[in-house]
């Protein structure tokens, strides 16, 4: 499972999933888009100018929305599995 997420330092929502995941023990790479110029065009271009964005094995979702995040944490580790 890739689990990338796209989020600045002073956005809450963005340092609460960073957080939730910590929690969780789940691995992920940031990439944070007020300082790496590429991830802010690829964000721009993909998904807007909203932020938090969590990509899971390249499906992505803007928001922090937890349900649907642990709903495709765990289909990927199901499809992982198989």
């Amino acid at each position: 499972m890739k689990i990338d997420v796209y989020s600045t330092n002073t956005c809450p929502p963005c340092l609460a999933l960073k957080q939730w995941l910590y929690m969780m023990k789940i691995p992920y790479t940031n990439h944070d888009v007020s300082n790496d110029t590429v991830a802010a065009t690829y964000l721009t271009v993909c998904y807007g100018n909203s932020v938090p964005v969590i990509e899971i094995d390249g499906k992505g979702i803007v928001g922090f929305q937890k349900e649907k995040i642990k709903e495709m944490i765990l289909e990927s580790m199901k499809n992982d599995s198989t």
